[in-house]
């Protein structure tokens, strides 16, 4: 067993080890607060850096902060009194001289008899967490702040599906109806806004599956069917510890960006719409030539023919009153002198003599020496505007009047004044009940119970206006219904028959409604037996407000009929203005209860948001030194936290240059000086003024990206700035758009250039032409030159042209229907061309044609091109005449043949007909042509392989003839085989020929081997025999032909002329000639009858030839 000293000893240590162990000061001292110099203080002197002599007594007082001594002594002193423990909070002064704020609690220790022994208590430094508590609330405000200016659309959703933050810019973007906005389920919202994408089933799968992928970060662009386009970016919410919140949302509304382009194009129209509509027309007068100049506009205003020359200045006093004349020359005098400007309102007189009222503006201009050349102005017609003023002026007087008569009135109601206790006792004790009200319930019937028994009405109830689908009237307070009357009123505030009653009448008007007698009105017949049977003879609905809508109505009932009067009904509606004021100010009570919840709820939040958000948030103090900078902003501008936090102001991320250039901008708008500086982003922040404006930030590394920069001041609950908040948007992208933008544009004018095509508008009750830049190309116009009218533009064209395009302008007009012609036009300077004009109708809002707009295409180039292409069709034509040669094509697939005009000669065909199909070929070729051709074809079909065959023709008058027809298949650019084309070419005169030939040469060869004279063929070049008959051999006693070929012409020749030939008295000659159309040949002939030889030389074929 330990000893006493020992386990007093143990114990102490483990007093010591606590404190050690749990991070806290631990200390002792006596009944009277005097600190021991034991080693129980031991953490206590550590901490402090007092010694035990300082400490000892109450030195251990002089740690503490002087301005905490006295009120934490007065605690100790309290303590002290009561034995009881205390807890304070001060700052501790460290051993290193700072202080260290601490949360310190002493405990006394009692003796038996209840007296105190000794204080044992701790201190934990608590400095961390004061300072996080500060920073949690100012990171509050401006992410506050942040959410509500942001210029995106903000959702953050947790992980069980419950919306826990939702900005107004994503109910405004999505046009999300409150109730919505307000129902935690995200689902809900959901199905609300996919109805408006235009890809509902993409958008709600990828909804799905980010929500199925926590971690996952995405972002992408959402088309709605309005034509908006919203940039969409979602990641998950994760604090500092990995604690995983849910996900944020953020949209931001890119369409402006997309719309841009129509945007401009729509510009101009607005413009010259907004002119009309404004009714202002303009003028110029050159005073040295008298020459006015006066817009359409101003021609309507006076009644005058805008096709008639504008009056000169001194003729314009017709279109004026004498006064006004008189005041308008006098200034324009004044203008023409000094160059002042002027404003008048003058009375004119229109050329049909009605009269109206202008205000004419007028200025001087000046040439480059600065001499007045010339005056300018407009005209607008403010007769309208005249005639209401003297409708106000009338109505001023009446309202006097009416004034009188109330003065009147108050006398008369000061008379009865004593009528009105009874209301005014009603209204004192509604309104002690207002302040005494502990809820909703409690004020509600208590005011119906005030309006019964103390007014002596019959009966009251109060009803709430439902947003639900039949727009019911819900009862929640009544007093004198006891029989359920209440039960039976099926009251409704749509404008229905069951919605006429007070109560919904009240409700939709805001007004107090009065039914004087219910047995008598219509209105009421609904509710009259049950009201009847009751006794009630006249009722009154008050409507109960606040926060700008009527959400009930108070309804009162009386016995009498026309028991409400005018003062009481005063009386009445203030009371049931106390009472929407008491009802909205217990709603107030419990929504602040219910907001600073949600604010406890969304402090943990808001920070890792501002973590997760994509553009940079900066915030400073009231001097500019910057307090926080997001992620976003660090990873954009290369500044880690620290190097910014405490230290530097936001200017070190700009360029000294523009800070300077707006700096100079800002003091002329807002008069006052303004240094370049940290001033220039805060001057319209500190005066509530918009303060959003293109920057160009730069970063660490000297590079610079431009931002939509958007500053706020952060004000205390008393309106005093705190600080500043920079929300920055990295716009590099639209940037790239814009210019991207800019190009296309100029991409599209080149475009238009390149295929030669302009547009145009004609408005045709002004006959105001507007033309493209290129339509003024084609035509061979200045484009610095008025646009011609309509009725001027039939010069431009041919008159068959003409005629063609006016009744197809006369068509849209009175039809709207669209056409498209090719005319013949003629340029400026006398060339003609040709054109593809197409046009169509525009219509206003009410289905009128207003105007016409269209095109016009060049296409001179392509008609020159179709007609050479004609004559080569023609030149083409002739050729396939000349040679005999038609070319046909064949669809297999619809077995459509083509036949050109020469095929169909060569058959026998008339061109107008159809041409026989592949099934008919029958009809065209002979039986045993097309057994031949068939084959040939298919193998074409199958394999691609070209083919060419001799075949013979049955021509359409029954006649045949031989023709060579080729053909090859053509393929798709897939690589199938869609058709087979080729030619047909005409052989009957070369066949006829060599028939003609073969039968010639038959002939011979029948004469040659029969033939009594001796015969023979050699070739022409070497005389080589190469054919003998068989008279030749009889000649040549004993010689076989095998002897003789091979042997020349000639030497046959000299054995004829000396042997047994000679002696026999023989004829030899010899000729050249064409064998089979092959050999060129010398033919003997030796003729044994003749009684002696002759011989001759000829020239023939280059050849000699003997007789």
């Amino acid at each position: 067993m330990l000893s006493k000293n020992a386990q007093m000893s143990l114990s102490e240590e483990r007093y010591q080890s606590l404190g050690i162990a749990t991070g806290q000061i631990v200390w002792v001292m006596d009944a009277l607060g005097n600190m021991t110099d034991d080693q129980s203080n031991t953490t206590w002197r550590t901490f402090t850096g007092q010694t035990r002599e300082e400490a000892r007594g109450f030195g251990w007082m002089n740690a503490l902060h002087p301005d905490d001594r006295e009120r934490v002594a007065r605690i100790y002193a309290q303590a002290i009194k009561t034995r009881s423990v205390y807890d304070a909070e001060y700052r501790l002064r460290r051993h290193d001289g700072k202080y260290r704020s601490v949360c310190a609690r002493g405990v006394p220790v009692l003796t038996e008899d209840g007296k105190i022994s000794e204080w044992v208590g701790s201190c934990l430094d608590i400095t961390e967490r004061k300072r996080v508590e500060e920073e949690l609330h100012y990171k509050t405000a401006f992410l506050e702040a942040q959410v509500h200016h942001s210029i995106d659309g903000i959702l953050v959703v947790n992980s069980q599906g419950k919306k826990i933050l939702q900005n107004q810019r994503i109910s405004d973007m999505w046009e999300i109806p409150q109730s919505i906005a307000d129902d935690p389920d995200d689902k809900v919202q959901i199905r609300f806004v996919m109805n408006q994408v235009r890809y509902p089933e993409q958008f709600v799968e990828k909804v799905n599956y980010l929500y199925s992928h926590p971690n996952e970060v995405s972002r992408d662009e959402i088309e709605l069917k309005n034509g908006k386009v919203f940039d969409r970016y979602s990641s998950p919410v994760i604090d500092r510890n990995g604690k995983h919140y849910g996900r944020i949302w953020t949209f931001r509304d890119v369409t402006e960006r997309r719309r841009a382009e129509e945007a401009l194009r729509e510009s101009r129209q607005e413009l010259n719409e907004a002119q009309r509509l404004a009714r202002v027309g303009s003028w110029v007068w050159e005073p040295e030539t008298d020459v006015v100049t006066w817009s359409e506009e101003l021609y309507r205003m006076v009644g005058r023919d805008p096709a008639s020359p504008a009056p000169s200045f001194r003729e314009q006093s017709r279109q004026f009153t004498a006064e006004s004349w008189k005041r308008l020359t006098a200034v324009a005098e004044r203008a023409l002198q000094s160059g002042a400007a002027y404003e008048l309102e003058l009375e004119m007189i229109r050329s049909d003599n009605q009269r109206i009222w202008v205000i004419a503006r007028g200025e001087a201009q000046r040439d480059v020496n600065g001499t007045i050349v010339r005056l300018r102005g407009t005209v607008q017609d403010i007769t309208e505007r005249k005639r209401v003023d003297e409708a106000l002026r009338k109505a001023h007087g009446e309202m006097e009047q009416r004034v009188e008569e109330r003065t009147h009135e108050l006398k008369i109601a000061n008379e009865q004044l004593k009528q009105t206790n009874r209301l005014f006792h009603i209204l004192s004790e509604c309104n002690q009940h207002v302040v005494r009200a502990v809820s909703e319930a409690d004020l509600m019937f208590g005011i119906c119970r005030i309006i019964v028994d103390i007014g002596g009405y019959p009966s009251v109830w109060i009803g709430f206006a439902e947003d639900d689908h039949g727009k019911t009237v819900r009862p929640v307070a009544q007093r004198g219904f006891e029989d359920g009357y209440l039960n039976t009123l099926r009251v409704t505030w749509a404008d229905t028959e069951m919605g006429w009653g007070p109560a919904a009448t009240a409700i939709r008007s805001g007004q107090p409604h009065i039914v004087e007698d219910i047995q008598t009105s219509v209105r009421f017949a609904p509710w009259r037996a049950d009201a009847m049977r009751r006794g009630y003879a006249s009722a009154i609905g008050l409507p109960l407000a606040g926060n700008g809508r009527v959400f009930g109505a108070l309804v009162i009932y009386a016995m009498t009929p026309d028991a409400f009067h005018a003062r009481e009904v005063g009386v009445l509606m203030e009371l049931a203005s106390d009472l929407a004021y008491g009802i909205m100010a217990m709603r107030g009570r419990e929504e602040r209860r219910q907001a600073e919840e949600q604010v406890r709820r969304l402090a943990e939040l808001q920070s890792a948001i501002l973590n997760n958000t994509t553009y940079t948030v900066i915030s400073t103090n009231a001097q500019g030194i910057i307090t926080s900078i997001n992620p976003a902003g660090e990873r954009a501008l290369g500044y880690s936290a620290e190097e910014c936090v405490g230290k530097v102001t936001p200017t070190v991320f700009h360029h000294p240059d523009e800070m300077a250039e707006r700096a100079r901008i800002f003091s002329a708008e807002l008069g006052i000086p303004i240094e370049p500086g940290f001033e220039v982003f805060v001057a319209r922040a500190r005066r509530n003024l918009p303060n959003e404006y293109e920057w160009l930030y730069r970063r660490k590394d000297g590079s610079s990206f431009p931002v939509l920069l958007s500053v706020t001041a952060l004000r205390d609950s008393q309106g005093s700035i705190m600080g500043f908040l920079g929300l920055a948007n990295d716009i590099t992208e639209r940037k790239r758009a814009e210019e991207a933008l800019r190009e296309s544009r100029q991409e599209l004018s080149e475009a238009q250039r390149i295929a030669k095509v302009g547009n145009w508008t004609w408005d045709p009750e002004t006959d105001r032409v507007t033309w493209s830049e290129e339509l003024y190309r084609i035509s061979g116009l200045d484009p610095a030159m008025p646009t011609p009218s309509y009725r001027e533009l039939q010069r431009h064209y041919t008159p068959q042209g003409w005629e063609r395009l006016n009744a197809a302008v006369e068509q849209a007009l009175q039809r709207g229907t669209p056409y498209e012609l090719d005319l013949e036009f003629i340029r400026d300077n006398g060339e003609r061309g040709w054109i593809i004009a197409r046009g169509e109708a525009q219509r206003d809002a009410t289905g009128r044609i207003v105007k016409l707009r269209g095109t016009a295409q060049d296409i001179t180039d392509r008609k020159r091109g179709e007609e050479a292409l004609s004559e080569s069709r023609h030149e083409l034509t002739e050729a396939q005449r000349i040679a005999k040669v038609g070319n046909w094509s064949w669809d297999p697939e619809l077995d459509v043949v083509t036949w050109s005009e020469e095929l169909c000669r060569i058959n026998g065909r008339d061109p107008a007909s159809s041409p026989p199909k592949f099934s008919e070929l029958q009809t065209v070729y002979t039986a045993e042509s097309l057994q031949r051709l068939r084959p040939f074809v298919e193998r074409a079909l199958q394999t691609g392989m070209p083919y060419e065959l001799e075949l013979e023709m049955i021509r359409a008058d029954g006649g045949r003839a031989w023709v060579t027809t080729r053909g090859e298949a053509q393929r798709a650019p897939d690589g199938r085989i869609v058709k087979l084309r080729g030619t047909v070419q005409d052989n009957t005169e070369r066949k006829q020929a060599e028939e003609a030939l073969y039968r010639s040469e038959q002939k011979f060869e029948t004469i040659f081997r029969g033939s009594p004279v001796a015969l023979c063929v050699s070739e022409l070049e070497t005389g080589r025999l190469i054919e003998i008959n068989e008279a030749l051999l009889r000649l040549m006693h004993g010689t076989s032909f095998d002897q003789m070929v091979g042997h020349t012409s000639l030497e046959i020749g000299n054995d004829l002329s000396g042997g047994a030939a000679k002696n026999a008295g023989c004829l030899g000659s010899h000729r050249p000639m064409w064998i089979a159309s092959r050999w060129l040949a010398i033919v003997w002939m030796v003729n044994p009858c003749l009684p002696r030889c002759r011989c001759r030389s000829m020239k023939s074929m280059g050849s000699t030839t003997c007789w």
